[in-house]
Parts: C-alpha cells; sequence; structure tokens
C-alpha cells in the first residue's frame, strides 16, 4: 500500500533563483533557508513521486486540472533563462486513479494534454508555481517522478474532498509519496509589492500561519474565503486540498520561515505523516 509521507509548502518566487536575482534574492535568505531544508527532507524521504499542487497551472472556474502528457516539461525562458530548464517523467498510473475517484465524486477535472491544451489555448509547459520549488529539489534530489495537479476555482468543500481523492489513489499504489504545496501568501504587505498594502493581507497571512503552527490543518476549510480574496494570496486552495489528502493522518508541522520581502509573504512549512 502507498503512503503519503508529508507535504511541503513552497513559495514560487523566481527572485530567490541565484541567476534570476541577481542579487535580490538576499532580500529573501529566510525563504531559502527554508526552501534548501524542504528540498534535504525530501531526499532523505526519497519519495518515488512528487505530487505538485500550484495555483498557476491551467485555471479553470469549476475544475481540477491535472496533466497527462507522459513527459513534463518546463523552463525559465519568460524570464529571459532559457537554460534554466526540466523535464519529468509523469507518473500516469496515479495520475489516472486521481482523476477516477475525483469523477465519481462528482469533481469535474481537465485532463491537460496536447489536444486539450490546443483546443483551449493554454501552455502546456510547467508552470512557475511548480518549477521554482522542484528548481531547489533537484539540487537534491532528482529520482522521482512527477504528478502536475492546478486548484480550480471550486468550492472549499470540493478542494478538500480532492484532497481524499488523492489519498485513497495513493493507497493503490506501491509506492511513497509527498505533496508539494506551491503557493504566496498576501501581496498587499506594503506598497512595494504588486498590490497597494492592505491590513486584509497581514491579518490572512497570520491567520494561516497560526493554523499551520498548531497542525489543525483540517481547519482551513472553514477559513474566511472572503479575507483570503482581500488579501489576494494564492496558496490557501492548494492547503485545502492537502488537507484533506491528509485526513486523519497524525501530522507533525513545522514552520520553518516566514517573511514578506517585495510586499509578498512568503511561508515554508513542513507536514510530516507520522508513521
Amino acid at each position: 500500500m502507498g503512503r503519503i509521507l508529508g507535504s511541503y509548502l513552497f513559495p514560487h518566487p523566481p527572485i530567490i533563483i541565484d541567476d534570476i536575482g541577481q542579487g535580490e534574492e538576499k532580500k529573501a535568505e529566510e525563504t531559502i533557508e527554508g526552501v534548501r531544508a524542504m528540498a534535504k527532507d525530501i531526499r532523505e524521504k526519497a519519495p518515488g513521486t512528487i505530487i505538485v499542487i500550484t495555483p498557476h497551472g491551467p485555471l479553470f472556474k469549476d475544475t481540477i486540472s491535472i496533466s497527462i502528457e507522459e513527459t513534463l516539461k518546463g523552463d525559465f525562458g519568460k524570464y529571459g533563462y532559457w537554460d534554466i530548464k526540466f523535464k519529468f517523467k509523469n507518473n500516469l498510473n496515479l495520475a489516472y486513479r486521481i482523476i477516477r475517484n475525483a469523477l465519481y465524486k462528482n469533481i469535474n477535472v481537465a485532463q491537460v494534454n496536447k489536444e486539450f491544451a490546443k483546443d483551449n489555448e493554454i501552455d502546456l509547459s510547467l508552470d512557475h508555481g511548480t518549477l521554482v520549488p522542484l528548481y531547489f529539489v533537484d539540487k537534491e534530489y532528482k529520482d522521482y517522478k512527477l504528478i502536475h495537479i492546478s486548484n480550480g476555482l471550486i468550492t472549499p468543500e470540493n478542494l478538500y474532498s480532492f484532497g481524499k481523492c488523492i489519498s485513497s489513489a495513493v493507497e493503490e499504489v506501491e509506492e511513497d509519496v509527498v505533496i508539494l504545496v506551491s503557493g504566496d501568501f498576501s501581496h498587499k504587505l506594503s506598497d512595494e509589492g504588486p498590490y497597494c498594502y492592505s491590513p486584509y493581507g497581514v491579518e490572512f497571512d497570520k491567520r494561516v500561519i497560526d493554523i499551520l503552527k498548531t497542525g489543525n490543518i483540517e481547519e482551513l476549510i472553514n477559513f474566511d474565503m472572503e479575507l483570503a480574496e482581500k488579501a489576494d494570496e494564492c496558496v490557501l486552495r492548494s492547503l485545502i486540498i492537502v488537507a484533506g489528502a491528509l485526513d486523519n493522518a497524525k501530522l507533525r508541522t513545522k514552520v520553518l520561515s516566514y517573511e514578506g520581502p517585495y510586499g509578498i509573504g512568503y511561508g515554508t512549512a513542513i507536514m510530516e505523516v507520522a508513521q
């Protein structure tokens, strides 16, 4: 029986990559220390598959998206670094089991391949929400297959239920899995950020970090979605999916860092399943 060994919260600003940051990444030193520590922890756990849940892949109002191409590829060309590129083997066996479970629960799933991408005019390449975390993982560990999931704008209840679809699918296969939650906190922490400062941003970040510290992540299903919208964040929905995937598991949670450089909140955390 397969196991979910735990989950990791990864921010995804490309600027924390040395070549792209060109020195600006030093403003996020705590974040970089956190992502490096998580990459080392993943190496120690040596999972056969890494599931990435990202807010920046194909996004639909009422649908979760899962990539079903045999090979998943992406690069940082849009940031001027075409040579920073990655290629992964998709774990299609597990991906199709997750899709089956979700459809059985009446959760819509877009199965993203070349034809789907062409028909819907979307980019098939892996998004930066996936590539930034895996850039750091790749420095420590390479021997894994990938599953690429993009959260959808569906209800918190369905996000949580979809997480359960992941865990039940993992139980059917004979391998260890970890889940990467890709997401940034509020984009309104200061006027230096992409949006104007809002006190809602600070409030949102504190409340989510407090929940992560307690380990009671199931509370996220009842989180104030209006506050999340006012905070301009991109982490909550992915966290709700993971809360569902880790439903009933005994967790040891540790927040490694939280900071708000560039006017955006970045948090790193490990949610380890006690075996």
